[in-house]
C-alpha cells in the first residue's frame, strides 16, 4: 500500500474517508474485488447508503480477506450512525492488515469519540511504530491529548508538522487548541490568526480567536472576532449565541435576545440561545417562552446535549411558580449535563486533601520573603452562587475600585508553571515544594496581570469563587490583598447550584448528594484558611446581611477596605459594566430578597441534599485525616 502522508486533502480530514483512498488498494487483491470495491465507492459518494452497504456485504462473503472492503464498510457504517459495529468491522480490517497506519488511525479515532482513549491510545501507537512520520497519525494523537487535556504535550510534535505542511490549516488549528491547554494563550493567537489567512472564508478561526480574548478580558476585541465570523457565515450559531451572550452580560437585554432569536432561526435546536432568551427574561416575560420551550424539549427527544434548553425551561416554570415542574426541568438538566460531564469525587477529596496537607502554617510563613507588599488587590472568593457577584457589583459602584470579574490569572500561570495535570491534581504539593524563586516569579507575573486589567488610580477586584482553594497562594503573593469571603445559607446555596447552566466547570453540582459533599468539603478548607492564617485576615459577608441591610453592610466593608463611604454604591444596577457570570441579571436589579428562602419551594426533593450536608461533620473528618 502506498503510504498518503504527503496528500494534503488526507491530511486535512485527520482520517481517512473510502472516497479518498482508492489508491491505497492492495497490488495482490483479486481485480473483480478491485473493481467492485470501486463501484461502491462511487455508491457512497452519490448517497446510495443501504446500495453500497448490501454491496460491502456481498464482496466480503465472497472475499473476506479483502482488508479495503472492512475499512471502508467500518466508515459508511460509522458515518450512518452505527459506532459499536463500525468499530467491530475495523478491528476486523486491523486483524488482516496490522502494519497499514490509516486503518489503526481510523480505529483509534472511533474509540476516542466513543471515550475508550486508552485503547485509542495503542493503537495510535501501534500505527506509529509501522510509520512514525505519518501525519494523519499524529493529527489523531493530538486530537487524542486534547480530549485527555494533555494537549500541552504535543506542541513541539505539531510544529514539525506544520514546518513540514503549512498550508494545511487542520495543523494550525490543534497547534492552536494545544497552545490553549497550555495557556500559551498569545501563541495560540498566533495560530489562529494563521488559519484566518489560510482559510479566508472560514468563520472558525475568528471563532477561536473570539473565545480567547473573552478569556483574556478583551470583551470588546471578542466581540469584534464574532462579528467577523458572522460576515462569513450570517448563520454562523455559535457567533450569534456568543454575541447574545456579551449582549446579556453589558445588561442590553433586548439586544441579547435578538442574537437569540437569529441564531434559532438558522437552528431551531441551538439550545444555548434558548437559554439566553431565558436568562434576559427571567420574572418578566417567562410565560410567554413556556410553550416554545416545551415544543422545543419535545423536539430534542434524548439529546444529552440539551441541557441548556431543560434549565431554561426550569427558570421560567419558577418563574410562574410551578415548582413541582421546574424542579423536575431542573433535574434533567443536570441529569444530562452530568452525562456530558463526569464528577471524578475520589480526584476531588485528594486535591482537597493535597491542599490541607502541603498549604500549611510552614508554607505561609514564606509570605514575608517573597509576596508583593505593594500591590492591595480584593479577592471576592467562596462558594459558586454565594453572592460574589452581588458583592462584587455593590463594591465595584465605588469610584475607587474596578471589578475585574472572575479572572482565572492565576490557574493560567501555575498551568504554565507546573501542568495542567499539577494544577488540577496535586497544586499544594506543587507549590509547597517550590523554591521561593518560582514563588516570587507567580507573585510577580500574577502582579503584571492585575496590572494590565486595573484603570489607574483604582484598585482591582478578582471575583473568582474558587480562589477559596488557594487563599494560603494569595496570602503569599499579595500579603495586604483584601480577601472578603461571602457566605450564604447552605441549602439556598447549594440550591441554586443546582439550578444553575454552568459551562464546562462545576460538574460536583449536578448531583444533590455531591452538592452537598462539595459544600463540606468547602466549608472545611475555609476552617483550615482560619486556622493557619487567623479569622481576622478575612473579611467575612453573610448574603442575607447584604441584601436585608445593604447600607450598614457596606458601609462595614469600605471602611474595613479604607475607603470613604459613597452613597451612590447603593444604586449599583446602573453600572454598565460587564457581569460574566449566571448572575448577570441578577446583578443588574436593585437588591431584593426574594432569593433567600428558596429551596423551600423545593424542599420535598432536596432529601438527599439535606442528608449530605447534615454529614459534613463525617465529610470534614475525611479531609482532616490528610494531616
Amino acid at each position: 500500500m502506498r503510504m498518503p502522508g504527503g496528500n494534503p486533502e488526507q491530511i486535512q480530514c485527520g482520517y481517512h474517508r473510502a472516497t479518498k483512498i482508492l489508491d491505497m488498494t492492495r497490488s495482490d487483491m483479486f481485480p473483480e474485488s478491485q473493481k467492485t470495491l470501486q463501484m461502491l465507492v462511487n455508491l457512497q459518494r452519490s448517497g446510495q447508503w443501504q446500495r453500497a452497504a448490501a454491496g460491502y456485504r456481498q464482496l466480503l462473503e465472497r472475499d473476506p480477506s479483502c482488508v479495503e472492503g472492512w475499512h471502508f464498510y467500518a466508515l459508511l457504517v460509522y458515518e450512518r450512525g452505527d459506532p459499536v459495529t463500525a468499530r467491530q468491522l475495523m478491528a476486523r480490517a486491523v486483524e488482516l492488515a496490522p502494519r497499514e497506519p490509516s486503518i489503526r488511525t481510523n480505529l483509534a479515532r472511533m474509540l476516542r469519540e466513543a471515550g475508550e482513549f486508552d485503547a485509542a491510545e495503542a493503537q495510535l501507537k501501534h500505527a506509529l511504530d509501522a510509520a512514525p512520520q505519518h501525519p494523519p497519525i499524529w493529527i489523531q494523537m493530538a486530537q487524542l491529548r486534547l480530549a485527555q487535556g494533555r494537549g500541552d504535550e504535543l506542541r513541539s510534535q505539531m510544529t514539525r508538522l506544520i514546518n513540514a505542511y503549512p498550508g494545511i490549516h487542520l495543523l494550525w488549528i490543534l497547534l492552536g487548541q494545544c497552545h490553549e491547554q497550555a495557556a500559551d494563550w498569545d501563541k495560540a493567537l498566533n495560530a489562529y490568526a494563521q488559519v484566518a489567512k489560510l482559510a479566508p472564508e472560514d468563520p472558525q478561526p475568528w471563532l477561536h480567536l473570539a473565545e480567547i480574548k473573552e478569556h483574556m478580558g478583551n470583551i470588546d476585541a471578542a466581540e469584534e472576532s464574532y462579528r467577523q465570523a458572522l460576515e462569513r457565515d450570517s448563520n454562523c450559531t455559535p457567533a450569534l449565541c456568543a454575541l447574545g451572550t456579551l449582549a446579556n452580560q453589558k445588561g442590553d437585554f433586548i439586544t441579547g435576545d435578538r442574537f437569540s432569536n437569529r441564531a434559532l432561526a438558522a437552528d431551531p435546536a441551538c439550545y444555548t440561545a434558548w437559554l439566553n432568551k431565558a436568562l434576559s427574561r427571567q420574572r418578566k416575560g417567562a410565560s410567554e417562552l413556556l410553550d416554545d420551550l416545551r415544543s422545543a424539549v419535545s423536539k430534542a427527544g434524548a439529546d444529552p446535549e440539551a441541557s441548556p434548553l431543560y434549565f431554561a425551561l426550569g427558570m421560567c416554570l419558577e418563574a410562574v411558580k410551578d415548582y413541582d415542574a421546574a424542579f423536575t426541568a431542573y433535574a434533567e438538566a443536570n441529569s444530562r449535563r452530568a452525562h456530558l460531564l463526569g464528577y471524578d469525587r475520589d480526584r476531588q477529596i485528594r486535591y482537597f486533601r493535597d491542599i490541607v496537607r502541603h498549604l500549611d502554617e510552614n508554607f505561609l510563613a514564606r509570605g514575608e520573603r517573597i509576596g508583593d507588599h505593594a500591590t492591595r488587590p480584593i479577592f471576592v472568593l467562596g462558594m459558586p452562587r454565594s453572592g460574589t457577584t452581588l458583592t462584587e457589583s455593590l463594591l465595584a459602584a465605588h469610584s475607587r475600585l474596578h471589578a475585574g470579574g472572575e479572572m482565572e490569572l492565576i490557574l493560567d500561570i501555575l498551568i504554565r508553571k507546573a501542568g495542567r495535570d499539577v494544577t488540577t491534581h496535586r497544586a499544594g504539593k506543587w507549590l509547597a515544594t517550590s523554591g521561593n524563586d518560582t514563588l516570587a516569579e507567580i507573585a510577580a507575573e500574577w502582579r503584571q496581570g492585575l496590572d494590565k486589567r486595573t484603570p489607574e488610580g483604582r484598585r482591582i477586584i478578582d471575583k473568582m469563587p474558587y480562589n477559596f482553594m488557594l487563599v494560603g497562594l494569595i496570602h503569599i503573593c499579595f500579603p495586604h490583598a483584601s480577601i472578603v469571603h461571602v457566605r450564604r445559607n447552605a441549602m439556598d446555596n447549594c440550591f441554586s447550584c443546582f439550578a444553575t447552566p454552568f459551562g464546562q466547570e462545576n460538574s460536583f453540582s449536578n448531583d444533590l448528594r455531591h452538592l452537598g459533599e462539595f459544600y463540606a468539603f468547602y466549608e472545611t478548607l475555609m476552617a483550615h484558611w482560619r486556622s493557619v492564617l487567623g479569622k481576622q485576615r478575612f473579611i467575612e459577608v453573610s448574603y442575607e446581611d447584604l441584601v436585608n441591610t445593604p447600607e450598614s453592610e457596606l458601609r462595614r466593608l469600605f471602611g474595613t477596605l479604607e475607603l470613604p463611604w459613597e452613597e451612590e454604591c447603593l444604586e449599583h444596577y446602573r453600572n454598565r459594566s460587564m457581569i460574566r457570570t449566571a448572575s448577570a441579571w441578577q446583578a443588574r436589579q436593585p437588591i431584593y430578597r426574594t432569593a433567600q428562602g428558596r429551596w423551600r419551594h423545593f424542599e420535598s426533593h432536596l432529601s438527599p441534599l439535606q442528608e449530605a450536608l447534615a454529614d459534613s461533620a463525617v465529610t470534614a473528618e475525611l479531609l482532616r485525616d490528610s494531616k
